[in-house]
C-alpha cells in the first residue's frame, strides 16, 4: 500500500530524495517476516545476525549520490560566499581580485577533492560486511539519537543556562535515590510518546 502510494506520488518521491531518505523502504511487517525467516534456536529476544545483515544489505550503498550532491552544493555555496567577500574586499584592485579569486577557486577545489576522497573512503567501508564485537557504542548512539528524536517530537521550550543548571541539580538529586540519567537526552527517552 505504502509502496504503491510512493510510486504514484512524484512529490513524495522528490521530498524523500531531498530529505536523503531511501526511496525503497520496508514495512515493519516485512522486517518481522525477514526476522522470522532467519530465526533459529536463539534465546528469547535475540535477533539472528543474518537477519541484521540482510536488513543492512537492503539499504547499503545508497548514500553515495546524496553525499556527492551535498558536497557539490556546499562547494558552490562556499565559492559564492567567499567569492562575494573577495569581490567586495578587492573591488578597487582588479588584478588582485583576479589573483585572489583564482587562488580561492583552487583552494575550494582542493578542499572538495579531499572531501570527495573522504566520502569515497566511507562509501567503500560501507560496502564491506557490517559487524561489531560489542554493542555498547551502538546502544549509546541509538539512545542519544532516539532521545533527540523524542525531544524534536515533544518540542520542549529552549533551556537557558539557569534551566540547564537547575535540571543538572535535579538529576543529581535523583541519582541519590538510585535513578540515574547520564545526559539530558535520557530524560526524553524516559518519557513515553505516541510514536515510540
Amino acid at each position: 500500500e505504502a509502496a504503491a502510494a510512493l510510486e504514484e506520488n512524484e512529490k513524495l518521491k522528490l521530498t524523500l530524495q531531498q530529505a536523503l531518505f531511501p526511496l525503497r523502504h520496508m514495512t515493519l511487517a516485512q522486517v518481522q517476516a525477514m526476522r522470522e525467516r532467519h530465526a533459529g534456536r536463539e534465546l528469547p529476544g535475540f535477533s539472528p545476525y543474518s537477519a541484521v545483515e540482510e536488513l543492512i544489505q537492503e539499504f547499503k550503498g545508497k548514500w553515495s549520490a546524496h553525499a556527492r550532491e551535498c558536497l557539490e552544493e556546499v562547494a558552490e555555496a562556499a565559492q559564492e560566499q567567499a567569492g562575494g567577500l573577495v569581490a567586495e574586499t578587492f573591488e578597487r584592485f582588479p588584478k588582485a581580485l583576479r589573483a585572489v579569486g583564482m587562488a580561492l577557486s583552487d583552494y575550494i577545489e582542493d578542499l572538495s577533492a579531499e572531501t570527495e576522497r573522504g566520502i569515497s573512503s566511507l562509501m567503500d567501508m560501507e560496502e564491506y560486511d557490517t559487524f561489531t564485537l560489542n554493542d555498547h557504542y551502538l546502544k549509546d548512539q541509538f539512545t542519544t539519537f532516539l532521545g533527540r528524536l523524542k525531544r524534536a517530537y515533544l518540542r520542549p521550550p529552549a533551556w537557558g543556562p539557569d534551566e540547564k543548571r537547575e535540571i543538572t541539580n535535579l538529576l543529581a538529586q535523583l541519582s541519590g535515590y538510585g535513578v540515574r540519567f547520564t545526559n539530558h537526552d535520557d530524560l526524553f527517552m524516559a518519557q513515553p510518546t505516541p510514536v515510540d
